[in-house]
C-alpha cells in the first residue's frame, strides 16, 4: 500500500457537521486541577480491558473493537490506536462519537487506550509517570500480544483529539517507524508557549523555556525530522476552534516541508461534533489513499 509523496492541503467544508445525525454538542475544556492517576472511572465501553504497563508499573485499562468476523477469520487486522483528550478517558470515543458506526465492515481493530491528564509524555515533575513509553511501546506490545492484528507499520494507525492529536503528531515525528498514518484532530499545539497556567502541562514537560519542553514541541521534532520517513498525516480543527491558528501553522509547515498531508477546516469549536467528523474523514482518506482496505 502507498502513494505518491506529494503535499495535499484540502479545506473540507462540511455545512451540516454532525447536526443533523452526530452527537450532541459539549463544551470545550476548561483549565483544572489533572485527574488522579489512579481515580480510574468506571468502564462503559461494551470491550473493556487492562493490563500492567511495564513502564508506568501499575494497571491501565483500554477500550476496544473487534471487526464483527474476528473470531471466524484467520487473518491479521490493521490497528487503529484513538486517544482522548485531556480530563477524559478511554470510554470517550465510544461514549461521545459514532466510532463503532464508522468502522462496522472494515477490517480494522480500534484501541482506546488510558491517557489520564499525561499528554502521553514522559512527565518531567514525575519521573515514574511514562506515559509516552507506555503509549508507543507497551499498549503496542499488549495488542500485538494479545490480539490478530498486523506487526508492522503498514499495519499501524494512529489518531486523537486535542491532547490526544498533540500525541498523534508526536507519534508521527518522533517514531515514524511505527505508523503509516496518523489523524491529528484539533491538536492541541501551545502547549510549548503557555504561561505555566496549565498545571498539566507543566508536570508534563516542565518549565517554560525549558529543553523537556523544547525536546517535546512537535514543531521543533517536524523541523528536525526526516521527512522522507514520516507517515501520512491528516490534520483537522474547527473553524472557530482558538486552536485554528496553531494547526494551521504547523499545515503550512508540513506543506512547506513537503510532507504528504491533508489539512481539514470544519464547522464548529473545540467540541465532540468536530472530532466524531475528522473520525470519519480519517478513516475515509485511509480508503481513498489505499492505506486501509475498505471492506
Amino acid at each position: 500500500m502507498g502513494f505518491a509523496r506529494a503535499a495535499i492541503s484540502v479545506f473540507c467544508m462540511i455545512a451540516a457537521c454532525c447536526a443533523q445525525s452526530g452527537p450532541p454538542q459539549h463544551a470545550a475544556e476548561k483549565p483544572r486541577e489533572p485527574r488522579s492517576a489512579t481515580a480510574k472511572q468506571t468502564p462503559q465501553c461494551a470491550s473493556h480491558h487492562t493490563f500492567t504497563s511495564p513502564s508506568l508499573k501499575r494497571e491501565m485499562g483500554y477500550c476496544i473493537i473487534l471487526p464483527a468476523e474476528y473470531e471466524r477469520s484467520p487473518r491479521r487486522y490493521p490497528v487503529l490506536y484513538l486517544l482522548h483528550g485531556l480530563y477524559g478517558s478511554e470510554n470517550d470515543w465510544q461514549a461521545l462519537t459514532s466510532v463503532g458506526t464508522y468502522v462496522r465492515g472494515m477490517p480494522l481493530v480500534v484501541v482506546m487506550p488510558e491517557g489520564d491528564d499525561s499528554w502521553y509524555s514522559n512527565s518531567v515533575a514525575e519521573p515514574s509517570n511514562r506515559y509516552e513509553d507506555y503509549l508507543f511501546h507497551d499498549v503496542v506490545e499488549e495488542i500485538e500480544a494479545h490480539y490478530r492484528v498486523t506487526k508492522s507499520r503498514q499495519g499501524r494507525f494512529l489518531a486523537g483529539l486535542s491532547m490526544g492529536g498533540y500525541a498523534a503528531l508526536k507519534g508521527a515525528t518522533k517514531y515514524p517507524e511505527l505508523f503509516m498514518a496518523v489523524g491529528s484532530f484539533s491538536a492541541s499545539l501551545r502547549s510549548h508557549e503557555d504561561d505555566g497556567r496549565w498545571i498539566t502541562t507543566t508536570l508534563a514537560f516542565g518549565k517554560q523555556g525549558s529543553a523537556t519542553r523544547r525536546g517535546n514541541d512537535v514543531f521543533l521534532l517536524l523541523a528536525k525530522a526526516d521527512i522522507t520517513t514520516l507517515p501520512y498525516v491528516f490534520q483537522s480543527v474547527g473553524e472557530q476552534d482558538d486552536l485554528q491558528p496553531v494547526n494551521r501553522r504547523f499545515a503550512q509547515m508540513m506543506r512547506d516541508l513537503g510532507v504528504t498531508y491533508e489539512y481539514c477546516e470544519l464547522p464548529g469549536r473545540h467540541e465532540w461534533p468536530v472530532w466524531d467528523t475528522s473520525l470519519r474523514l480519517f478513516l475515509d482518506s485511509l480508503v481513498r489513499h489505499k492505506l486501509l482496505p475498505a471492506s
